[in-house]
Formats: structure tokens, C-alpha cells, sequence
């Protein structure tokens, strides 16, 4: 149907720092997923999709040892950003060069509550052991960090909730004079 001259997209995300603007993010999205080169196939369509990245944790030192986990060549660990991405391919005739800038094109204003509804939950997690820790470690504190987001993350901050539940199950115990 089309010859591909890549096999995927990819998509990076870049902090706004202003000396130097730092990977902090990378997604492929693989044309074999999105497409069909067969008879009845069709030509790469996508979306609108949330496509969540994620990338290395942010220590803000001057060598990032987990740098390739930006760059897409393993599993980021750290969530970055949800970003809602829509490809369309069309044919055209006519052969222009293209320039190479994005084209962005105005879209009209998202409704976040109509891509599923943000709940708060309360969520339990244990760390039953911690092993394998490198010997150099071994007479200093070690300090280990489960986080959903931002939401407990000592490094990147905390996100408050948007709004305090006034009829919550759980009643603050009252004290009493005795």
C-alpha cells in the first residue's frame, strides 16, 4: 500500500531550561502498530490517544548516570507527563518540499473529564525487603521512595489534591476531657 521510509515516531519531551533544554522523555510509536500495509490495510492512524512518558528520576546533578532512560533506550521510571496526540496520514499529488518544522495546527479546547474521570484512592504498599544494596552502602542510610506521580516524590514535590472531600467515610476521632 505504501512503502514506509521509517518503521516508527518518535516523540520527545524537553524541559524548558533555558542554557540548555534537556531530554526528560521519549515515546516511539511503531508504524506496525498503527497501520496496515496489506490489501484492505490502511495508512498509519492514531488517536487522539493519551500517551503517558516517562523517563530517569530528576536529580538535578551534572551527570545523569540514567540519561538513556530519557532518550528512549530503556524503561523510564519516573512519570513525566500525559501529552494527547492525534496522527492522520494524507496523499497528495502534488510533490512540495517540506519544511522541516512541525506544523501545529489549533485544535478546539480538551475536556479533561471526558477522557475518564480523576478519582482519589487510597492505595497500600509495602516493601517486604530490600536486597542486593552495594556493600559501599552498607554503614549509610539508605532511603527508599514508592511514589504514583508526583504524589510522594521527595525530589520533584508534592502535588496537593484539588479539593477536600467534606462528607469522607472516615471520621476524625474526637478528643475528649476526661
Amino acid at each position: 500500500m505504501f512503502p514506509p521510509l521509517c518503521s516508527r515516531i518518535k516523540i520527545q519531551l524537553r524541559d524548558n531550561d533555558p542554557v540548555n533544554n534537556t531530554v526528560i522523555g521519549t515515546h516511539y510509536i511503531d508504524l506496525k502498530n498503527i497501520s496496515n500495509d496489506g490489501d484492505k490495510g490502511f495508512l498509519p492512524t492514531f488517536g487522539p490517544n493519551f500517551v503517558h512518558m516517562y523517563g530517569s528520576t530528576r536529580d538535578y546533578s551534572l551527570l545523569d548516570e540514567n540519561y538513556s532512560l530519557n532518550t528512549g533506550l530503556g524503561e523510564g521510571v519516573s512519570y513525566r507527563a500525559r501529552l494527547l496526540i492525534a496522527i492522520r496520514t494524507e496523499i497528495t499529488d502534488n510533490i512540495d518540499i517540506i519544511p522541516a518544522d512541525v506544523e501545529v495546527e489549533s485544535t478546539f479546547p480538551v475536556v479533561e473529564h471526558s477522557y475518564g474521570k480523576n478519582e482519589e484512592f487510597f492505595l497500600f504498599g509495602t516493601i517486604l525487603e530490600a536486597t542486593m544494596i552495594d556493600k559501599r552502602l552498607g554503614e549509610k542510610p539508605v532511603y527508599l521512595e514508592m511514589s504514583i506521580g508526583n504524589a510522594g516524590n521527595t525530589l520533584d514535590g508534592y502535588n496537593q489534591p484539588s479539593q477536600e472531600h467534606a462528607d469522607s467515610d472516615v471520621e476524625e476521632p474526637q478528643l475528649g476531657k476526661v
